[in-house]
């Protein structure tokens, strides 16, 4: 019985190692010798190798001219419909966004043409071959070569085909994934098509290599092919791996239309974003300093953790707007309308927002000192926590307002509005609370004072009565 078995999975091993049947047919191609005469061999070879050459330069041109366009066009053209992509042999415009998913189908359908007829060319090759050598038994003329670059067997040409069949496209997929990486939607389809696309050049790079160099420089391939493998597996963990953070530097997009765009982490400093709307984007840990979003419209959108320094957001509308732990130094908020908004934890130190409307706001934990509130409408705002030392407050309204254990240290409150607000522990050290409207003895007791606290003429009067 042993022996039966052994000579069984014999017969199976020497079936699979048989080069001439799937599935090692596949791996080491074979061409049998079909005898063609001579002219009809003659007439194909040269029509093969002619298409092939001619799809061969198709690439190169297709591939050069989405690699330029790849390049050379900013990231603005993957947001703001501006511009538009020639696209080779249709001869119709279509905008850049669209250009970079139509490109890499453009290059996987003339690759895939190329190869067809390569293929063809390496079988009437291999027939041509076996035709010169029995030329003594069929006593007929030798076929000769085409003297097409492909063909050629110097160095510099082998290269230069190499580069062109197997290398030329998955260097430019890597560029227009790059690029689209940028647009949430394509940074998942675009690595996939980029794997697959290598995965398959590399594997019929080795398997259309000659036995006699097969050894080294495949090696090298099956670890490119790993790597492509891995790259793969990467990107299938989720849509977002591999995107990237767009570059919007001093881009002009002032009134563009960008509602619930994707912007995380985006590069937009010293961006012209006046008068955009951008209700609902995500505008996470983005790069916005010294950017110009004057009067945009950021209703809802989220800005957690976004540098603002140095911004202009005068008259912005911020209604429902996260800036929650965001750094808004220096930044221009005067006139902005705000109601609900959170800063919760932001850094507003010398921020301007004079005549701001923040009613019902979350600024508890915020830093603002020397920030510039006159005016500014705080009505039941959370203030909680919030650092104001030497905060212009002067005429602002905290009706109702939480600003329980802030530090109101050196504040300037002339003519503000505290009526009932909550004044627990609030620091009002050297604070001039001269003129402030609507302040009672009893948040003046649960604040705490010093010395060169500046209270109120009737204040003065209570207390010296009560003495």
């Amino acid at each position: 019985m042993e022996g039966r078995a052994g000579s069984r999975w014999k017969r199976i091993w020497q079936r699979l190692s048989d080069r001439t049947k799937p599935p090692r047919r596949w791996w080491w191609p074979t061409s049998a010798y079909r005898g063609l005469p001579r002219d009809v061999l003659t007439e194909a070879y040269k029509q093969y190798a002619e298409t092939t050459n001619r799809t061969m330069l198709a690439l190169l041109a297709v591939g050069t001219f989405c690699l330029l366009t790849v390049i050379s066009t900013p990231d603005k053209a993957l947001l703001a419909a501006e511009g538009t992509v020639k696209v080779p042999f249709a001869e119709a415009s279509i905008s850049f966004l669209g250009f970079v998913i139509v490109a890499p189908l453009l290059l996987a359908v003339v690759s895939v043409y190329l190869h067809i007829f390569y293929g063809y060319w390496l079988d009437a090759e291999h027939e041509r071959e076996e035709h010169n050598t029995r030329l003594p038994e069929v006593d007929k003329k030798p076929v000769e070569r085409v003297p097409m670059l492909f063909a050629l067997g110097d160095p510099v040409s082998r290269g230069l085909t190499s580069f062109i069949f197997y290398w030329l496209t998955p260097v430019v997929l890597a560029a227009i994934t790059w690029k689209g990486a940028g647009v949430p939607s394509l940074a998942f389809p675009l690595p996939l098509v980029f794997c697959f696309v290598v995965a398959a050049l590399i594997f019929l790079r080795i398997r259309r290599s000659p036995e006699p160099r097969r050894r080294f420089p495949t090696i090298l391939r099956w670890l490119l092919l790993a790597c492509v493998g891995v790259l793969l597996l990467y990107s299938l963990q989720g849509p977002g791996r591999l995107r990237r953070p767009l570059d919007l530097f001093r881009a002009d997009l002032a009134g563009a239309y960008l509602v619930g765009q994707d912007l995380g982490g985006a590069r937009l400093a010293q961006a012209k974003l006046g008068n955009a709307s951008l209700k609902g984007a995500n505008l996470q840990e983005a790069d916005l300093s010294g950017a110009n979003l004057q009067e945009a419209r950021l209703r809802e959108a989220n800005l957690r953790g976004a540098n603002l320094a140095g911004a202009n957001l005068q008259r912005a509308s911020l209604q429902g707007a996260n800036f929650q732990k965001a750094v808004l130094r220096a930044a221009k908020l005067n006139g902005a309308e705000s109601a609900d908004v959170n800063f919760q934890g932001a850094d507003l130190q010398w921020a301007e927002l004079r005549a701001a409307k923040l009613p019902r706001g979350n600024l508890e934990g915020a830093n603002l000192r020397e920030a510039k509130l006159s005016a500014a409408d705080l009505d039941e705002v959370n203030l909680r926590e919030a650092d104001l030392t030497k905060a212009d407050l002067s005429e602002v309204s905290l009706r109702g307002a939480d600003v329980r254990w802030a530090n109101l240290q050196g504040a300037d409150l002339r003519k503000a509005n505290l009526e009932k607000a909550e004044l627990e522990k609030t620091k009002l050290h050297q604070a001039d609370l001269r003129e402030v409207l609507n302040l009672t003895k009893d948040q003046v007791d649960a604040a705490s004072t010093d010395d060169k606290t500046r209270l109120p003429e009737y204040l003065k009067t209570q207390q010296e009565k009560g003495r």
